[in-house]
């Protein structure tokens, strides 16, 4: 077995026997991750017994199969986030260590901190081939074109900036406005951070494209031509939109020749992006004035996954990519699962259970995780009565109070649907100034059963946890009841304790939210992070900083 030493962080191996595993704790790591899909050789241990093996020897343990030819933008997503959750050093392997540091090395690429160029020397150096990783730089970067997205968590929104890599153009896709109903308040957050984006990469705007008139969002293009000098456009048949906004609103000062773009696009319509040619089709469902915009092997398609009679009605090119600007909420589970086909990433929808789906940053559909509620039983003080649940984990964004700024913040919504129990659990940061704490966190219940024995009257400090079954460690904070079922807690701004709850909250996997109901009982809400809730947070922690 050959192991190397990456950083501090990160050792890749080969394939560890049961024997090592057993000793990795004991040389000071906390997590292993395996790489390696099952039975891709005979005599290989494969993840459950590894699991097993982790599990006796103390150490946490993930699963991330992939092969060398289909890794895809999502696996090293998740190796980025299994690393940074990880409570201690991390020991990844594969067959030979090859694909676990081409994850790591292609994240680093990703996140900007290591160039394509620098990528082979640094496996070179190591003992190890990352001609992959190379390769697969290569083809990302030969897209046509290059994608990128913006998630807007109020309204469901994805936002994309697309671009011609030759010539670094591009077009901005349904940006969004920010607008805080409760205190009036809106905020160009979303439409700065692209702005960053464009500034960072060197491009040159060409298009501020609208896909339809939204319902749900103010349109950030407005601003966005003041920034950048870009055109603005939609779909011709706004204006029969406008005419109908302009009876149901009772507003006859709107101007329904929609020359508030400076160009309606017809169907069949083309545009330039740098040297890629964009096509309009007209695919109404959504709105009477939804257009598809198709872009080298892209295809943009406003919004998605609503009932059956009130889709899109649109048939891409087959070979295209399909990129939603919404992704809904819905009865049912919707999969988005990318995919290769000769080549082409797309997006495929399926249905796949009864539940509920919540959008991610980057368009993707939120995974639940775990959660438990434990409630004591006076017969048996020593075996609690565990009813399980679920959590979801998003970025969200909430003004303060009346004429504040709308914020970033972090929201885990945590369900027990048989104890009739609900959860909103947020993270904030502290912008008063005349307030001492670094952060807030919001803990609003609520409850289908009895007020009288269901209502939640006092809570914990939260306690933060590496593995499901251990005590949480409590964070610096102090607790504030305000009210039945409304809680706060106001993290330490003494700088030792800042960073102690920093460390808490970004590397310790699972939250423990000790309760006392209104019948007297006690008990706990624990809830796991998961990808997505480690994900959530790193995001959020890094655009406070």
């Amino acid at each position: 077995m050959t192991a190397v030493k990456i950083d501090d962080r990160l050792t890749v191996a080969s394939q560890p026997s049961p024997e090592t595993l057993a000793t990795l704790a004991t040389a000071g790591f906390a997590t292993i991750i395996n790489n390696r899909p099952d039975a891709e050789e005979p005599g290989q241990p494969g993840s459950a017994a590894e699991k097993a093996a982790c599990e006796r020897a103390g150490l946490a343990y993930r699963f991330i199969p992939v092969t060398a030819a289909t890794i895809t933008e999502a696996d090293i997503r998740a190796f980025q986030a299994a690393v940074s959750e990880a409570r201690g050093p991390v020991y990844a392997h594969c067959r030979s260590g090859v694909r676990s540091l081409t994850l790591h090395v292609l994240g680093e690429v990703l996140a900007g901190r290591m160039k394509p160029g620098e990528v082979e020397a640094f496996g070179r150096e190591r003992g190890f081939d990352l001609s992959g990783a190379v390769q697969w730089l290569a083809r990302n970067a030969a897209r046509a074109p290059q994608v990128k997205g913006f998630y807007e968590p109020r309204s469901g929104s994805i936002q994309y900036v697309v671009t011609d890599p030759k010539t670094k153009r591009c077009a901005i896709i349904d940006p969004v406005y920010e607008f805080d109903e409760k205190s009036g308040a809106t905020a160009t957050h979303q439409a700065d951070e692209i702005l960053a984006y464009v500034a960072r990469e060197e491009l040159t705007v060409e298009w501020i494209l609208d896909t339809h008139p939204h319902a749900d969002h103010f349109s950030a293009a407005h601003y966005l031509k003041q920034k950048t000098g870009a055109p603005t456009a939609i779909g011709a048949r706004v204006t029969d939109v406008q005419r109908l906004w302009q009876g149901l609103y009772n507003w006859p000062e709107l101007a329904t020749d929609g020359s508030q773009w400076d160009r309606l696009f017809d169907k069949g319509d083309s545009f330039k992006v740098g040297e890629l040619t964009g096509r309009v089709m007209f695919s109404p469902g959504h709105t009477l004035a939804s257009v598809t915009y198709v872009i080298g092997d892209a295809a943009f398609v406003h919004d998605t996954i609503f009932m059956p009679d009130s889709g899109p009605r649109v048939q891409p090119p087959r070979e295209s990519r399909v990129k939603p600007g919404h992704i809904r909420s819905a009865v049912v589970v919707v999969a988005v699962i990318i995919v290769s086909m000769g080549g082409v990433r797309m997006v495929v929808m399926a249905v796949v259970s009864m539940a509920v789906a919540l959008p991610q940053p980057g368009g993707e559909i939120a995974v639940a995780q775990r959660a438990v509620l434990y409630t004591e039983v006076p017969e048996n003080p020593q075996q609690p009565k565990a009813v399980t649940g679920r959590v979801f984990w998003r970025l969200d964004s909430e003004s303060a109070g009346q004429g504040r700024p709308v914020e970033t913040i972090v929201r885990a919504t945590v369900e027990i649907p048989e104890a009739g129990l609900n959860l909103d659990f947020t993270i904030r940061r502290n912008t008063d100034s005349a307030f001492p704490a670094s952060h807030i966190i919001g803990l609003r219940f609520s409850s289908t059963g009895d007020p009288a024995t269901q209502t939640v009257k006092e809570v914990g400090v939260p306690q933060f946890k590496a593995e499901e079954s251990e005590r949480g460690a409590p964070l610096s904070a102090i607790n504030s009841a305000l009210g039945d079922n409304l809680f706060v807690a106001a993290l330490s701004n003494v700088p030792v304790e800042v960073e102690r709850n920093l460390d808490l909250i970004l590397n310790r996997s699972w939250i423990d939210i000790p309760v006392r109901f209104a019948s007297g009982r006690r008990g706990i809400i624990t809830f796991e992070k998961g990808v997505s809730g480690g994900q959530t947070l790193s995001d959020a922690f890094n655009r406070w900083r």
